[in-house]
C-alpha cells in the first residue's frame, strides 16, 4: 500500500484485485482438502502430502503451459478454465468414495498413482486461471501485476486458514463446494474486468 506500486490505480482495480484473491484462496483450500480426504486413500501422512502437493502443482504447471498452447485469452476460450475448474471439483466430490474403495487394497505406489491421476483434472483447469488473470490486467500500470501476486498471496494463507475452519463445521465436501464457489465468483469478476477494460 505504501509503496509505488500499492498507490496505482487502473481501470477495473478492485475487480482484479478481488480475482486475483479468489485464485488464491480458491487454490488453497482445495489442495488442502485434498490432502485430508486423499489420507484415506494412501494412508501415511507423509506420502499424502507429497503426492497431493506434487500432482496440485504438476497440474497446475501443465495447465498454465497448456493455456498458452491452447490461445487461451482475455478474448479467446477465456469461459473454459473456470467450467473446467468447477466441474472438475463437482466430478471429484461425486466420485471419489467409490473411486477410493476401488484402489484401497492395492500397493502404496498403487494409490499414490491412483490419487495423482485423480486429482491432475482440477489442477490442470486451476493452473490456467493465474495465467488468464495476468493477460488481463498486462496492459495495466506496472505495479497490477504485483498488486496481482501480492493479493493472490495474501488470500492463499487466509484460505489456507479458512479451509480448516470451514472443513471442521461443514465438513470436507461442503469446503469443496465453497471452493468451487469462489472460482465461480473469479469468473463473475473476470468477466468484470473485461467489461471494464472495453469501456476504457
Amino acid at each position: 500500500l505504501l509503496s509505488k506500486a500499492g498507490r496505482v490505480r487502473w481501470p477495473g482495480k478492485l475487480a482484479s484485485l478481488g480475482y486475483f484473491s479468489c485464485l488464491g484462496g480458491g487454490f488453497i483450500i482445495v489442495e488442502l482438502v485434498f490432502i485430508q480426504i486423499f489420507m484415506k486413500l494412501i494412508g501415511f501422512p507423509l506420502h499424502t502430502y507429497s503426492a497431493v502437493v506434487f500432482a496440485m502443482l504438476i497440474a497446475a504447471a501443465l495447465g498454465s503451459l497448456c493455456s498458452g498452447k491452447m490461445g487461451i485469452s482475455p478474448q479467446r476460450l477465456w469461459l473454459l478454465p473456470f467450467v473446467g475448474t468447477i466441474l472438475s471439483v463437482l466430478f471429484f466430490i461425486a466420485v471419489y468414495p467409490a473411486y477410493f474403495n476401488q484402489f484401497l487394497a492395492f500397493s502404496l505406489w498403487s494409490r499414490v498413482a491412483a490419487a495423482v491421476l485423480l486429482i491432475l483434472p482440477a489442477g490442470f483447469f486451476m493452473g490456467m486461471c493465474f495465467p488468464l488473470g495476468i493477460l488481463a490486467v498486462s496492459r495495466q500500470p506496472e505495479g497490477a501485476v504485483a498488486w496481482a501476486w501480492g493479493m493472490n498471496g495474501l488470500f492463499t494463507v487466509i484460505g489456507g486458514i479458512a479451509s480448516v475452519l470451514i472443513s471442521i463445521y461443514l465438513g470436507f465436501n461442503l469446503t469443496l463446494l465453497c471452493a468451487a464457489l469462489i472460482y465461480a465468483l473469479a469468473l463473475v469478476l473476470f468477466i468484470r474486468m473485461r467489461e471494464q477494460e472495453a469501456a476504457v
